[in-house]
């Protein structure tokens, strides 16, 4: 079983991400609560296999502590905790390697996905644990965006959807790219003509961002042109499915996509 050491400067700031990693069942997890100064005894002591460190709560001692620590012990993967702004004025203060981010606010997924990408642990064990969660439900709901210029569309389609994945609906291929920058999917639902911005464009735009070329993309449409389809294929989408479509090829289609 491996241990976790989470620290922070305020009481329950690491409350959610202690409660999903308990939930686990393969996470022993110790919860210090008096800074990362303070700290620095505790996991010489313990010697964990991971630190998760908040950094909401840092203050100016704070940096040079994390600093030595890693110095001092350079093989312990350490996270740091925090929203997206807190890691960039993070990483704009610390002078020593910047530990990986993990997101703030907690949801069940992305805290195993990080924390066991830390520890190395094989997808054999990722899946074990997350089929551990799922079945006391307690993993996050995977979070799909459905792109589609047709109101009545979307209102079927999430749903058809919304018992099973979380579903945000975007109504232009513009909303899709903010809704994507606001809060990046699990996956993307997305047709091909729309007004402004077609789906070829939206594909086009995720695929040359760095920060969400790998975003898993299915275009769910009614144009079967074979020209637009070849041109679509070079841009490496995770499927193309053809309206209409019945629900159990749509939920096999999805649940395969989501596997990948």
């Amino acid at each position: 079983m491996k241990e976790i050491l989470l620290c922070s400067n305020t009481p329950g700031a690491l409350y959610d991400v202690g409660e999903i990693l308990l939930n686990a069942g393969s996470f022993e997890v110790l919860d210090f609560e008096k800074g990362i100064d303070a700290a620095t005894a505790a996991v010489r002591l313990a010697t964990p296999d991971l630190l998760i460190v908040n950094i909401g709560d840092f203050e100016s001692n704070s940096y040079v502590s994390l600093l030595q620590l890693q110095a001092d012990m350079p093989k312990l993967p350490i996270l740091v905790y925090g929203t997206t702004l807190e890691y960039t004025e993070f990483n704009a203060m610390y002078m020593g390697s910047n530990p990986p981010q993990l997101e703030k606010p907690a949801e069940s997924k992305k805290v195993i996905d990080t924390v066991c990408r830390a520890l190395d642990m094989t997808d054999e064990e990722v899946q074990s644990i997350k089929e551990i969660l799922k079945a006391k439900g307690k993993l996050d709901k995977p979070h799909i965006l459905v792109v589609d210029d047709n109101a009545i569309f979307l209102r079927t389609l999430k749903t058809l959807l919304q018992t099973d994945y979380r579903v945000t609906l975007a109504k232009s291929g513009a909303g899709a790219l903010k809704a994507i920058e606001k809060e990046r999917p699990d996956m993307v639902l997305l047709d091909y003509e729309m007004p402004e911005m077609n789906g070829f464009e939206v594909i086009k735009k995720i695929r040359e961002n760095e920060a969400t070329e790998d975003l898993k993309v299915v275009f769910l449409t009614g144009v079967s042109d074979r020209d637009h389809i070849a041109d679509v294929m070079k841009l490496s989408p995770n499927g193309y499915l053809l309206k209409p479509i019945n629900n159990k090829t749509l939920f096999a289609a999805i649940e395969a996509t989501l596997a990948e």
